[in-house]
């Protein structure tokens, strides 16, 4: 939500990514949170979800943001990433399957 209360511009977008990579590694230090590359992927995935609209800033209001639908980047992304796991798994085991033969 930091984002939409943020003034626009290439500096702010600047500071506020520093700021929340900066608490992004300190929480590293908390044993849940320790794994960064994970978090990277996470942050990166929801940021990309968050400017790859094409209409200008169409998911960084507050209301797509506090919605429970697919406008919600933490819904969108989630899901996406369960979606492309369960794939990932079954590609593998289909693939180790057909190895065998």
């Amino acid at each position: 939500l930091l984002v939409t209360v943020m003034p626009a511009g290439a500096l702010w977008a600047g500071v506020t990514v520093g700021l929340t990579v900066l608490v992004l590694f300190l929480s590293a230090h908390v044993s849940a949170l320790a794994t960064i590359p994970a978090s990277v992927l996470g942050y990166a995935s929801v940021f990309a979800f968050l400017l790859g609209d094409p209409a200008p800033h169409a998911h960084l209001t507050k209301e797509a943001l506090m919605t429970a639908g697919p406008a919600n980047a933490f819904i969108a992304v989630g899901a996406s990433m369960v979606v492309g796991a369960v794939l990932g798994l079954a590609s593998g085991k289909l693939g180790a399957a057909l190895g065998k033969g």
